[in-house]
């Protein structure tokens, strides 16, 4: 059950900043949520609701017609140490870890509902400050501060020739930032890949060095970068062979970008990244943080992932609550490939023109659990004109719509509570079976919201777009907020018409 790999460690509050991100809001579109909230320096209690032209009494104001004008609030615990979080008393409820609350604790990693809205609570203790606005390396994009400190700093030198070390765990996208630091460099020659864990000292020397007249890799990157993945798993003496020529600038027309999955400093106290290696590449060191330490990029990597896969445009909310909660042990790998896979099984929507939305059964049974089950078995029902109770756990209810109460929490045994019993409401308990209505065209599943239907979208005007891009200087987050539209729309634009916003610094 996924519930339970929600991060809820406690951590010390004394030296902690703790803040919350605004992930994004579910439905038709998803839309990515704005900066981060300091709770450190906000006043006490921190109001949250709907943004309203005449509400002055509500310091957090969210552009979400599901939250009430007073939705929540963030109070402090009796000993003024541990923050809560408490409704007041809205219509459609507050959801911490799916489960409806009226006040909670707020743990590191917890994951808060509003209305549509998702947030996540986070205890940084990096000391690192907040960033204004999120960080972008080309398609890079992070609220997360140390990470987005270094990407700045990456960018900002990418047009040197100065070697680079990506360090991080499998899967945190150690690939793509060296990727796309070569795309950045504007260096003349391609990109060489060599995995140094892919080959034995033999051949892994042979490839990296040559032989004769055969040049190795470090030649074919001339005026290029050389991508030297796992290179902590090149036997010692290549290392010190490496070093040596990085050292003595052999190769100057090679730039050596190298990748190490794990800490340096353990790395480098292990034997297994020689000092020697480590200084000649260590000058500039990016760190690539595990998914779990990215929390705060959640909604924008769901975002882009959407945006890529092309096979859905919308995502139901419950989904994001399975998503958000989960803990991928491949990082951003992980996560990428389950929104790959359920893009492609989202069924295409008429109303929507093309792609589908996104449901709890697309989702794979590892992650999801009962609920996948249970919500393909209600739609396969649903279709043939019957529901079996037994199998799905409810009785058929009506979706809820704007402005409607929120479905009432019961309390579930601790051994036989699932995600879809705790979101059962107690009308669902008490309402007799009733005769399904044949499944429309556009409708989800039992216990799923129904999508509104949504206007054709706008026509490209390329001329505005290659001019907030030129504005932005190739900023395709600026070059958003110009439009006023979603980063995902203008990514799907530019991809749609092969435009390279690294053209327009």
């Amino acid at each position: 059950m996924y519930k339970q790999s929600v991060a809820r460690t406690p951590r010390p509050t004394t030296t902690t900043r703790l803040t919350l991100y605004q992930l994004g809001r579910a439905g038709e579109r998803f839309s990515v949520g704005g900066g981060p909230v300091d709770l450190g320096v906000q006043s006490r209690p921190l109001r949250f609701g709907r943004r309203e032209n005449d509400c002055t009494d509500v310091e957090q104001q969210v552009d979400d017609p599901w939250m009430s004008t007073q939705h929540a609030r963030i109070v402090e615990g009796p000993q003024g140490g541990r923050l809560f979080v408490e409704d007041l008393g809205s219509r459609n409820g507050v959801l911490v870890n799916g489960a409806r609350v009226e006040r909670a604790p707020l743990l590191h990693g917890d994951v808060v509902e509003m209305g549509r809205t998702f947030w996540v609570f986070v205890e940084d203790r990096s000391g690192e400050p907040l960033l204004s606005s999120p960080a972008e390396f080309g398609a890079l994009v992070t609220w997360h501060p140390r990470f987005g400190r270094q990407l700045t700093q990456l960018a900002a030198r990418a047009a040197t020739a100065e070697h680079v070390l990506v360090a991080g765990p499998a899967g945190s996208g150690k690939g793509f930032v060296a990727r796309t630091l070569h795309q950045m460099s504007q260096r003349e020659g391609r990109l060489v890949a060599l995995d140094c864990r892919a080959h034995g000292p033999r051949d892994v020397a042979l490839e990296l060095f040559g032989a004769g007249t055969s040049p190795g890799r470090l030649t074919h990157a001339a005026r290029g970068t050389l991508l030297l993945e796992n290179v902590e798993h090149l036997p010692g003496p290549l290392q010190a062979r490496l070093a040596d020529g990085l050292r003595r600038r052999e190769h100057p027309h090679s730039r050596v970008v190298a990748t190490v999955g794990g800490a340096v400093d353990a790395l480098v106290n292990a034997g297994s990244l020689s000092r020697g290696l480590f200084a000649a590449l260590g000058a500039l060191t990016v760190e690539t943080p595990a998914l779990e330490d990215r929390l705060c990029d959640l909604g924008i990597l769901l975002d882009e992932f959407m945006a890529r896969a092309r096979g859905a445009v919308a995502i139901d909310r419950e989904v994001c609550r399975v998503l958000f909660c989960y803990r991928f042990a491949q990082n951003v790998r992980g996560f990428a490939r389950v929104i790959e896979a359920a893009s492609s099984l989202a069924v295409d929507d008429d109303r929507r023109r093309k792609g589908g939305m996104i449901e709890v059964m697309h989702l794979p049974f590892c992650i999801a659990g009962v609920d996948a089950l249970r919500a393909l078995l209600a739609q396969a029902n649903l279709l043939a004109g019957e529901v079996d109770v037994g199998l799905t756990g409810k009785h058929p209810r009506p979706a809820s719509s704007a402005g409607e109460p929120a479905p009432q929490q019961p309390s579930p045994s601790a051994e036989a509570a699932t995600f879809s019993t705790t979101m059962r409401t107690k009308a669902d308990q008490q309402l007799p079976p009733k005769a399904p209505e044949p499944r429309q065209r556009g409708t989800v599943g039992v216990g799923l919201e129904a999508p509104l239907p949504l206007d054709p979208p706008p026509p490209v005007d390329v001329e505005a777009l290659n001019a907030a891009l030129r504005a932005a200087r190739g900023n395709v987050s600026a070059a958003a907020r110009l439009l006023g539209r979603p980063r995902a729309k203008l990514t799907r634009w530019l991809r749609d018409l092969n435009l390279d916003p690294l053209s327009f610094r």
